[in-house]
């Protein structure tokens, strides 16, 4: 009986939810027009498609972890988004010092509040009291630093959390900036996978290679449309090389890219 009556709504739901996606497919050049509806659309196509698959009862499936993280991870979107990559020797290691800027979207007409979760890795066995988060700026332009950052901080599974509530995100995006400064310490051969935790509009990264190494990385873009993204050849800018990725599209949550590289250990003495 119960399934009976959810089958005519997920007709009705998944057909609203799709002249929701129509629309902000046709005015995809009108942002107050296009998020939104996008955003409600997605979200209810998501949840017609986990009812139907609790209708047919399909057995193996973690059913409740997939519409938790449809929920969680399509709330707000990411925009604006971009990070600064910079290596540096230090010794007989890779110093990378990490600052990366968004600005969540909030779809609603009024505010709403936000715990916001960060990670950014680590390693146990190289510096760890010199790496992890430095510096955390807030929408309303606090710094959180030392101490009164220690506070959200925790360590764990090599890996530096940050973790704060009580934001509270206003309509749009524009007053909901947040921005994170970081270090983090790698060995000379070595990899560093960086993934986007949330759904997110555009990604804008500079890596700035200040190793003495012309062209030391090899750089992989994980995206459903990675061969359509360029990776812009080391520009030197008298201050180390330079190079640029930028993904103008849709991020699924935990796409990003991928670093390697390999330097000889005689850099350092250079």
């Amino acid at each position: 009986m119960k399934s009976r009556i959810k089958e005519p709504f997920n007709l009705i739901a998944g057909i609203f939810g799709f002249v929701l996606m129509s629309v902000a497919l046709f005015f995809l050049r009108i942002e107050v027009i296009a998020l939104p509806f996008s955003t409600i659309g997605g979200s209810i196509l998501a949840t017609v498609i986990v009812n139907s698959i609790f209708i047919r009862k399909w057995r193996g499936l973690p059913i409740p972890v997939i519409a938790e993280a449809l929920a969680s991870k399509t709330k707000f979107i990411r925009k604006e988004q971009e990070c600064e990559l910079i290596f540096e020797i230090d010794n007989t290691l890779i110093k990378l010092k990490k600052r990366h800027r968004y600005s969540l979207y909030n779809p609603f007409p009024y505010k709403m509040p936000h715990t916001l979760s960060m990670f950014t890795d680590s390693s146990k066995a190289i510096r760890l009291e010199k790496s992890g988060f430095k510096v955390v700026i807030e929408p309303d332009g606090k710094e959180l630093t030392g101490e009164n950052l220690k506070l959200f901080i925790k360590y764990e599974n090599g890996k530096h959390n940050f973790l704060k509530g009580g934001y509270k995100l206003n309509p749009g995006y524009k007053n909901n900036q947040f921005e994170f400064h970081s270090v983090v310490y790698y060995r000379l051969i070595d990899r560093l996978i960086w993934t986007v935790q949330e759904l997110s509009h555009g990604f804008k990264v500079r890596i700035i290679n200040k190793t003495g190494i012309t062209d030391p990385f090899e750089i992989k873009i994980n995206h459903h449309r990675e061969s359509d993204i360029p990776v812009k050849l080391p520009l030197d800018t008298g201050d180390g090389y330079e190079q640029r990725i930028e993904i103008d599209s849709e991020i699924l949550p935990y796409q990003g890219f991928e670093l390697t590289w390999e330097i000889p250990e005689s850099v350092d003495k250079l």
